[in-house]
């Protein structure tokens, strides 16, 4: 299988994660995989066995010292892409987030309660995947302790839950897990469940841990002169860096944004926040609006995609697979002509 021919089956891959419920972050991990190994591919021609390929391409990530975890990670993908490649369906029998047991008692009614109450307070559905996982972990940790439903915890119970987690997370990890307690334990307050069980889990979005320090101007300053803006990716880094560090967005805001979304007269920008889904207008300063301009004319690959961040390979497209694609007509010619006057008054880069 050549580039061209593994690259359209990427977008079915991905369709199907998406049916299954898997969170953005997992989606993007996935494509983000399938990308590294149409990398390896021939653009043309009959080429390797694609699985094969994939499955050499972990060995030799293992062999570099690539942690036992992420190669974990890799190998599922790779499970993933030979499946699919072999009957056109993606196996997920792996994935003990998909397919759960039953737990038993009355944790199953629980659980399918505390998800009709999610998905009525109109929670995204990445959201509701994300924290039914959660949710589940802790009813079956309440369940093998002897409990037979909800309503029978305890605060010892919450506690022991939350330093059995612990150990196993990631520091970060834990705001989602103490932001799910909080949401579970508020729906079983409100349905009489449970008395004034939100108030057993810590106030704060970690246990224990110590925040990590933000950047200081100086190193902002410092990344942002090691960057190379004479490259067209460069040019892109630039803009990258210098919108984070001066507006706070994330990084799905970010790779979200769109030419469209660009006022070049004030010059602002509009931000869609997809984890409130709300919508803010945020006016950039003329430097920032400078090295996002320089990039759009100078660096960004033809592409009749409204994203303004793309990859630099082909078929340059945005940082991840989005269905349906948005078309902007004229490609960049269409951003050209609206940066006309802006670009020949910008002040120079950082």
């Amino acid at each position: 299988m050549n580039r061209m021919e593994f690259e359209a089956t990427v977008p079915k891959m991905a369709a199907q994660f998406a049916e299954q419920g898997y969170s953005m972050t997992t989606l993007g991990q996935f494509l983000q995989f399938c990308r590294s190994i149409s990398r390896r591919l021939p653009e043309s021609g009959t080429g390797p066995d694609v699985a094969l390929a994939a499955e050499a391409y972990v060995d030799a990530l293992e062999k570099s010292g690539t942690t036992k975890k992420v190669c974990a990670v890799h190998r599922r993908h790779v499970r993933c892409i030979a499946s699919f490649l072999a009957s056109g369906e993606v196996d997920f029998s792996h994935a003990k987030r998909v397919r759960r047991s039953p737990i038993g008692g009355g944790f199953d009614a629980d659980l399918e309660g505390y998800v009709a109450h999610m998905r009525r307070r109109g929670l995204k559905d990445a959201t509701v995947v994300k924290w039914t996982g959660y949710a589940y972990r802790f009813l079956v940790h309440l369940h093998d302790r002897g409990l037979g439903s909800l309503a029978e915890a305890t605060a010892a119970d919450v506690s022991e839950f939350l330093a059995w987690v612990a150990e196993r997370h990631a520091a970060s990890g834990m705001a989602g897990e103490l932001s799910m307690l909080r949401s579970l334990l508020d729906f079983s307050d409100a349905r009489g469940i449970t008395s004034n069980a939100r108030g057993w889990v810590p106030k704060g979005r970690d246990v224990g841990t110590t925040p990590v320090a933000p950047l200081s101007d100086d190193e902002v300053r410092a990344v942002i002169a090691a960057i190379d803006n004479t490259t067209p990716m460069g040019k892109r880094d630039l803009a990258i860096i210098m919108l984070a560090a001066r507006t706070g967005m994330r990084s799905s805001e970010i790779v979200g944004l769109r030419l469209s979304d660009i006022d070049w007269h004030e010059p602002a920008i509009t931000v869609r926040r997809p984890k409130t889904t709300t919508v803010d207008r945020l006016p950039i300063d003329s430097t920032l609006a400078s090295a996002i301009a320089d990039y759009v004319l100078n660096g960004r690959p033809d592409s009749p995609r409204d994203e303004v961040f793309l990859v630099h390979h082909a078929p340059y497209g945005p940082f991840e697979f989005e269905f349906p694609p948005v078309s902007l007509t004229g490609g960049n010619q269409a951003a050209s002509g609206r940066l006309a006057n802006f670009s020949s008054n910008s002040q120079g880069l950082m």
